[in-house]
């Protein structure tokens, strides 16, 4: 069977072009002698409000209203819409009845083929142009099971987001490859996502779950499909597979096109190496169909209240991962962009400045998130969960309203959504957290042994805020330990006022491998923050702790007799940097010019002249920073500068960045894919940092082996101090390919 597959595959490649480029005009809708397909965009029936706008909320303001719907065509095509379908006898019309209200039908008429089948209940079809089935035959040895695949696709999604599919009807509609759709401000539908269908490009062009031979080929080890033995399905490994597994999970994969979020991530080079990387969302995740064509929450004061309903909805199945990528490439990931702007912006200015449109639904789900996480933590996570469950399915197929989701939850909770809406709409103040030293250990809990995590966490602002813990456990570590099996997720919520201090302690069964804690909206730059754990010890004398504690004592980075001067200090000091090449001058003048303040850690090609960057494995507060360079001669220096009061002696301690070798997750901040971790036998991490210490009795030349050196504090020595003669420089003289510029440490002695 595999050879007859690897034969066929040259000719499946050329019917099914999932894996090819493509370059095509744009079209939101077609009006063809043979064809026609428009979609709510094209204003082709009257609807309520006006057409989309930035200014102008009304427009993706939702109206629910009963269809019907009278179409004839020439003979020979099919009519597709939304509803109950009946042929007249003559056979020259089709009518379309709602089956329930409904925010918006399409129309899509041409030459199609239908495949229909009843899948638990749901009325499951396929339209495809005819001669464009590709597909069938492929799928001949598993068509018994697929019915079966589907529906637990469909359940798991469900249970992800806690809501039921609300159609009666589902298709997948086969469409022209020119047909796109933009994604708008303040909502996250797009047009590929219809009641009761989902519009799929032309042979799944531009999918490449799509191309099923292909990812066949690169499961079997095969050297015809693009990627050959090494592909993305591991090649080799799934040898021990059957033809019929193959199968399964290349359709699991398919489905897992309109169950996944997150779109197709793409990178743009820049000055100097620079690299920026976006993710585009996924315009035929199937998220919408759930929640924006069944339900809205309508609010005149604050008219993106649903889009905080929706983002809420839509957290439990997003992967979370790409924004510490984003941000070891280029330096901030779109979440923490959107920080940025909401220290000088509210979320109301934001909203209404148009250059700030490409952030705006980042920012709407980050505030979204964590104005929902914070009115959660008043009430029981599981109630909250039923309460917001059985509301959205009372309101199905209507309008509610803020109101009514206030009174409801009031008189469940004693809890008002409306008094945070103010604030969290108009106010400029965000939270920053610092976070204590995390120390994990296994108790003795009962009969059962467990594992305790503790640190203590500070809210340095006014503003209060919501912070997310999550341990990962099972689905093997890379390094061994954390257990096998698929990878499971445990969340805990802190809330914390402005100004307060907690320590956590949290009881977990199994052992977690990390901790990653995400800030959501706040100055904390990076916002979500990685620790490994490591082997966790085993104390026989700790007695197990499930608490959250309000401590008068807050987080201190440092002793009472302790200076610590980091590079976001005013006492950090970049000399001054200069370019013998004029041309080179202006080319760095203008990348400077073109960046934002931190640029992404790129080893590959570091930059000439110190650079900001950020990373949860450096120093900081609550912003963890750092300048690197590219190894050099020793001209190129920073400068700590210490100005004590009086004269003395000082041990100084300089904090030292490692990488680490093979990186799965970051910590206490570092990370998978780019820099961070413990920087084990790491050969990024050979060579040496040159530092010239500046004292009362002259100037001495220390050295730091990276191998040897700790990732974090390192003793540079004691040193005489005076008022006059108190810093310490870093060159970028290294044989090391990079010199990162941190923190230090200066420990008054008695």
């Amino acid at each position: 069977t595999d050879e007859m597959l690897k034969e066929k595959y040259t000719t499946a490649q050329r019917s099914s072009p999932a894996a090819t480029y493509y370059s095509v005009n744009k079209r939101y809708a077609f009006v063809m002698p043979d064809y026609v397909l428009l979609t709510r965009e094209a204003n082709w029936y009257p609807i309520p409000g006006g057409a989309a706008s930035f200014k102008n909320p009304q427009w993706f303001m939702r109206q629910f209203s009963n269809y019907s719907l009278k179409v004839s065509t020439a003979p020979g095509l099919t009519t597709i819409s939304q509803g109950m379908r009946e042929i007249a006898a003559d056979s020259t019309s089709v009518k379309f009845t709602s089956s329930t209200p409904m925010t918006q039908i399409s129309l899509i008429v041409g030459n199609y083929q239908q495949m229909a089948q009843t899948v638990d209940g749901l009325d499951f079809s396929i339209y495809v142009y005819k001669g464009h089935d590709y597909f069938s035959e492929f799928f001949e040895e598993i068509r018994d099971t697929v019915p079966t695949i589907l529906t637990e696709v469909l359940q798991d999604f469900e249970r992800n987001i806690d809501m039921y599919y609300p159609f009666s009807r589902f298709s997948l509609v086969e469409v022209p490859l020119p047909f796109y759709s933009y994604e708008r401000v303040l909502t996250g539908l797009r047009e590929q996502i219809q009641p009761e269908m989902i519009l799929f490009p032309e042979k799944g062009a531009i999918v490449e779950n799509a191309d099923f031979f292909g990812r066949y080929d690169m499961m079997s080890g095969g050297m015809m499909g693009p990627g050959g033995g090494g592909g993305p399905f591991g090649g080799r490994g799934n040898q021990s597979m059957t033809t019929e597994e193959k199968k399964l999970q290349i359709l699991r994969n398919f489905f897992s096109t309109f169950t996944r979020k997150e779109g197709q991530t793409t990178f743009a080079g820049g000055n100097f190496g620079q690299v920026t990387v976006s993710q585009q969302s996924n315009p035929m995740y199937a998220f919408p169909m759930f929640y924006d064509l069944s339900c809205f929450i309508r609010s005149d004061k604050w008219p993106v209240t649903d889009r905080v309903f929706e983002a809420y909805k839509m957290q439990a199945v997003s992967s979370g991962g790409f924004g510490g990528f984003q941000r070891d490439v280029q330096g901030m990931s779109t979440n923490e962009q959107g920080n940025v702007a909401l220290m000088s912006q509210s979320l109301e200015e934001i909203i209404n400045d148009p250059e700030k449109r490409s952030i705006v639904n980042t920012v709407l789900q980050q505030k979204g998130l964590a104005l929902f996480s914070i009115v959660k933590q008043k009430t029981d996570d599981e109630e909250f969960a039923s309460f917001l469950y059985n509301f959205l399915s009372k309101n199905k197929f209507k309008v509610s309203t803020l109101a009514a989701f206030d009174d409801s939850i009031n008189a469940r909770f004693k809890v008002e959504l409306t008094p945070y809406m103010e604030q969290w709409f108009r106010s400029k103040e965000l939270p920053a957290f610092i976070i204590g030293n995390v120390n994990a250990v296994k108790v003795l809990d009962g009969e059962e042994i467990k594992t305790m995590v503790k640190f203590k966490i500070t809210n340095t602002e006014r503003a209060e805020g919501i912070v997310s813990a999550e341990f990962r456990t099972g689905g093997g570590r890379g390094g061994g330990g954390g257990g096998g099996g698929a990878p499971t997720t445990t969340t805990r919520w802190i809330f914390l006022e402005g100004g307060q201090t907690k320590d956590a302690s949290f009881l977990l069964s199994g052992t977690p491998f990390g901790l990653s804690l995400n800030t959501y909206t706040s100055k904390n730059i990076p916002s979500q923050m990685s620790f490994p754990l490591g082997d966790v010890p085993e104390d026989n004398k700790a007695t197990p702790l499930d608490t959250l504690l309000v401590s008068d004592t807050p987080v201190s980075l440092s002793e009472e007799n302790e200076i610590i001067i980091d590079n976001e200090d005013p006492g950090f000091v970049v000399a001054e940097q200069q370019e013998a090449s004029p041309l080179r001058r202006w080319l760095l003048q203008n990348a400077e010019q073109s960046t934002s303040k931190y640029s992404g850690f790129t080893r590959w090609r570091p930059p000439r002249q110190w650079t900001l960057t950020t990373n949860t494995s450096f120093y900081g507060s609550y912003v963890r920073s750092a300048y690197y360079i590219r190894n050099g001669s020793g001209d190129k220096k920073v400068t700590w500068n210490l100005a004590p009061a009086e004269a003395g002696y000082y041990e100084v301690w300089v904090y030292v960045f490692k990488e680490m070798r093979n990186m799965v997750m970051r910590g206490p901040g570092g990370g998978g894919g780019g820099p961070g971790g413990s920087g084990r036998n790491n050969n990024n991490n050979a060579g040496e940092y040159h530092y010239i210490i500046h004292h009362g009795s002259g100037t001495e030349e220390r050295s730091v082996e990276l191998q040897q050196a700790d990732l974090g504090w390192n003793k540079l020595g004691t040193y005489y101090f005076t008022p006059e003669a108190a810093s310490v420089d870093m060159t970028d003289q290294s044989s090391n390919g990079v010199v990162v510029a941190d923190a230090v440490k200066f420990i008054k002695q008695k």
